[in-house]
């Protein structure tokens, strides 16, 4: 009786959604939209080279589009994810230099929301395997100058870019990139 009382509790998939177990979990937990909100937001990032997802805190904008260039990068659709988030402190100062080691461990407190969703999804090897195959890259939004961006990028808190870092974004992308900007309006 109380297994049945927690079941009913438990985050069920969206009814009546296609997307149901999109993506099977490294220890095996199916996967599904559980909101109108969240089936909409994988059928765009499906269909669309550049989507935007919005919305209040909690709401699964950041671990859909992880889950979605998980999906696509394991399907073999993209070589590689991009993440890209702006160093910005809840002060609003950029200003990382401060923190000790190389540049990945500066910028890792403010990846560490989109690291748990991949060690959520691939587990923590899985995100080491990722990482060491650069089949996963973490990088700054000033780092991107100059280069050609052909895979899946997740600009994550996109509200804290500025309006040259979205330009700067924007340009870099290539032929063969698909885009998904998350953030609050």
């Amino acid at each position: 009786d109380v297994d049945d009382l927690i079941q009913q509790y438990l985050p069920k998939p969206f009814p009546g959604t296609k997307y149901r177990n999109i993506f099977i979990t490294h220890d095996n937990v199916e996967i599904s939209p559980r909101t109108e909100s969240q089936d909409s937001l994988i059928k765009i990032i499906k269909n669309k080279k550049i989507s935007v997802a919005y919305g209040s805190s909690g709401g699964g904008k950041t671990f859909i589009s992880v889950l979605m260039g998980l999906k696509m990068l394991l399907d073999g659709r993209f070589e590689n994810i991009t993440i890209c988030r702006p160093l910005v402190t809840v002060g609003g100062k950029d200003n990382i230099g401060f923190l000790p080691g190389e540049l990945s461990d500066k910028i890792f407190p403010f990846n560490s929301v989109l690291h748990q969703c991949f060690v959520e999804l691939v587990g923590e090897k899985g995100l080491e395997q990722l990482i060491k195959e650069k089949k996963l890259i973490f990088s700054p939004i000033s780092f991107l100058r100059g280069s050609t961006i052909n895979s899946y990028v997740i600009a994550d808190e996109a509200q804290n870019f500025t309006r040259i870092e979205i330009l700067t974004l924007l340009t870099r992308l290539g032929k063969y990139s698909k885009l998904v900007c998350t953030g609050d309006l």
